[in-house]
């Protein structure tokens, strides 16, 4: 009769990596199904794994995976016991328990991340998160470290007493004879041989099935192994091997692969996307040469991570935003704004310098605004250096007063002091901006850059404002199961901004220069709730996290068609000028239907997008898929070629994207050999 003791007492390396195998797979996926659905079709995603076939192939290739690598550590244990003459059994134990431990340790922090966020997730998106520093982005995550050192101080004492009992059955004599054994060399590369060069094969096999390929990519074992033979097969150095998706067609041209900046008019197609790019529309340059200031006051008021919908939310009968809703019925509001990446960092460089990659030819809105006559007064709730904020849209170099979290970094309001961390109460930054008023009244044109930090995850802090009488949600409960209570703390922390703003507009009227000030109030991006099963920014396309508020005092008529980022510059200064014909935005904005977005990184996206007035078109870089938002339905781009309409499209979505990749990659240099190519319409 078998008799699982006697299997382990007799093969206890392959009973080892055989419960390895057995502990991580059914974790790992539990948790891939519960945060991906990956086995029932679900709205907006690609694919799902819903056919036999399908989830046999997956099966296979999961486990296949989990056998090949954690076989292949448990080599290094056994020749480790060979070399110290010590008992298989017992390494084969500390084998088992370091593997399952240190495997469930990254699986478990995987799924804390995506627990917030979207498969969209990356490492490029995590660094962006933090404003592009590495170290910033793990600073991000230090909080949840105590739970994780808490998992492993209990995984310690399992250990210790796991060995405790092996150990004594090894004293004990309960052991099979050649406890220390040989290291069977010829017989191990023989065997793992075979195995990896029938992962070879199962690798081919799913790259072929999209719905495999797309969910056993999310297997930590096998994202590793077939990154080491992409690695393996990439011939050209290029960064894409035979294993990639989508493939490279020209293994040995580095100069050819997904992703790849495809340089115009030269008749080769280097991102494989749709032909050759075709460089056009590059003749914009703003002109502000007419631009005659009419305000003595200006004020750009950004607000962190503020929905669109701020406007029309209650929480508990009360109005979440009664000072800005009174600044939007007196003047405009545009209904149609939104952030093109869902960060902080690029969107208030999109919003000072008028485009998305980094200026070169053009002047930032700060140096504009100096030159037409304006005093630059910088009071901000964050620290502006973060990501080199102020740094790329030369804010300290031409402000005249500068106030911030990190030259007031004792104020600060939690004690973390790396810059992404770094934040001050709305108390603080109302005090500065009433001391800076009260010393520049009659001194001058003035224009005030002021951010306020209130809504910043976790959305509370101790002595924050309680306006809507909410009980704030600790940041240890933060979950999807808390979603209503995560809501109410989240808009709370909206009205204290508001509050901040309303307590502006007093000081204005209080000082009789109300009728003299433009105030101009709007977001860097919007937040997910756990919308769409998410928590944050930057990492879906969604009205959620992309949509912002935009509102002015100014009556004027308002522009419907959607806005980005990057043309706030010149809606200011037409607003600045009184310009009813708003003559520098409706330039910027002739010709164009949609509102660029990524998701990821310029030169590494994710996703791209085009948000339309009545839909929105994704694609996908990691399925080469499209999905217009009103149909719900996933598409491959072949698919598209058939439609003519959907297709020109799509076209105008990977030209425009393919625009700013190369012009990108020609900042790197000093030279820009291609010509100027100042704004992507």
């Amino acid at each position: 009769m078998f008799s699982f003791y006697t299997f382990i007492r007799n093969h206890p390396w392959l009973s080892a990596i055989f419960g390895v195998t057995t502990a991580v797979q059914v974790i790992e996926l539990i948790l891939m199904n519960r945060k991906f659905g990956l086995f029932t079709p679900s709205f907006l995603q690609p694919y799902s794994i819903d056919t036999f076939l399908d989830r046999v192939l997956f099966f296979i290739a999961t486990v296949y995976s989990d056998l090949l690598l954690f076989g292949a550590i448990s080599i290094f244990f056994m020749l480790i016991a060979v070399l110290l003459r010590k008992s298989q059994i017992v390494f084969a134990y500390h084998f088992f328990f370091i593997a399952v431990t240190i495997s469930l340790l990254a699986v478990i922090a995987k799924y804390k991340v995506l627990s917030y966020m979207s498969d969209t997730i990356n490492f490029t998106i995590a660094k962006n998160i933090a404003g592009g520093s590495i170290l910033s982005a793990m600073s991000y995550v230090a909080d949840e470290a105590a739970i994780m050192l808490i998992f492993l101080f209990i995984a310690l004492i399992l250990y210790w007493v796991g060995y405790q009992l092996v150990l004594g059955k090894v004293q004990r004599g309960v052991c099979p004879e050649g406890a220390t054994g040989t290291f069977p060399f010829k017989r191990i590369v023989y065997s793992y041989g075979s195995l990896f060069i029938g992962f070879v094969f199962v690798v081919a096999i799913t790259l072929r099935y999209d719905n495999v390929r797309y969910g056993v990519v999310k297997k930590n074992s096998y994202a590793l192994l077939t990154a080491v033979l992409d690695s393996a097969s990439d011939f050209d150095q290029d960064g894409y091997g035979y294993f990639s998706f989508p493939e490279d067609l020209a293994m040995f041209d580095a100069a050819i692969h997904p992703g790849a900046v495809d340089i115009p008019g030269n008749d080769v197609d280097e991102d494989m996307l749709l032909g050759d790019f075709k460089l056009q529309n590059v003749d914009y340059e703003l002109d502000y040469s007419n631009v005659v200031p009419v305000f003595d006051y200006v004020f750009l008021i950004i607000l962190e991570s503020t929905r669109a919908d701020v406007l029309e939310t209650k929480v508990n009968n009360q109005i979440v935003s009664p000072n800005l809703l009174r600044i939007s019925q007196q003047g405009t509001v545009f209904p149609n704004a939104y952030s093109h990446t869902g960060f902080t960092a690029s969107s208030l460089k999109a919003i000072f310098n008028g485009e998305l990659t980094s200026p070169q030819h053009q002047l930032s809105l700060f140096e504009i605004l100096k030159k037409i006559g304006y005093e630059v007064n910088v009071i901000s709730g964050q620290a502006e250096s973060f990501a080199n904020i102020s740094q790329e849209t030369n804010m300290r170099a031409t402000a005249a007063h500068f106030f911030d979290a990190e030259t007031n970094i004792e104020e600060r309001v939690y004690a973390n002091t790396s810059l992404g961390s770094l934040r001050l109460s709305e108390d603080v930054v109302v005090r500065a901006i009433n001391g800076q008023l009260d010393t520049l009244k009659g001194r001058g044109k003035q224009f005030f850059y002021i951010n306020l930090q209130a809504a910043h995850f976790p959305y509370h802090y101790e002595g924050m404002k309680n306006l809507l009488n909410i009980a704030p949600i600790p940041r240890s409960q933060i979950s999807l199961t808390n979603k209503t209570w995560l809501e109410d703390t989240y808009w709370n922390a909206v009205a204290a901004a508001d509050d901040a703003l309303g307590q502006l507009l007093s000081r204005l009227h209080m000082l009789g220069i109300y009728d003299q000030s433009l105030i101009v109030v709007t977001a860097d991006h919007g937040e997910s709730l756990f919308d769409d099963g998410v928590l944050g920014h930057g990492h879906k396309i969604n009205d959620q996290q992309l949509k912002v508020p935009l509102v002015t005092n100014m009556q004027i008529e308002p522009i419907t068609k959607p806005i980005g980022q990057t043309d706030i510059r010149e809606l200011l200064l037409d607003l600045i000028g009184q310009d009813t014909d708003m003559t520098l935005i409706n330039r910027k904005l002739a010709g164009r239907q949609a509102v660029f977005h990524v998701i990821g990184g310029i030169s590494s996206p994710v996703q791209i997008s085009h948000t339309y007035s009545d839909d929105r078109l994704v694609f996908d870089f990691r399925t080469r898929k499209v999905m217009f938002e009103s149909t719900g339905r996933w598409q491959l781009i072949d698919d598209v070629v058939e439609q003519p309409r959907e297709l020109e499209m799509l076209r105008e979505l990977v030209f425009e994207w393919e625009k700013l990749n190369y012009r990108n990659s020609t900042e790197q240099s000093p030279e820009f050999p291609e010509g100027r190519l100042v704004h992507s319409h």
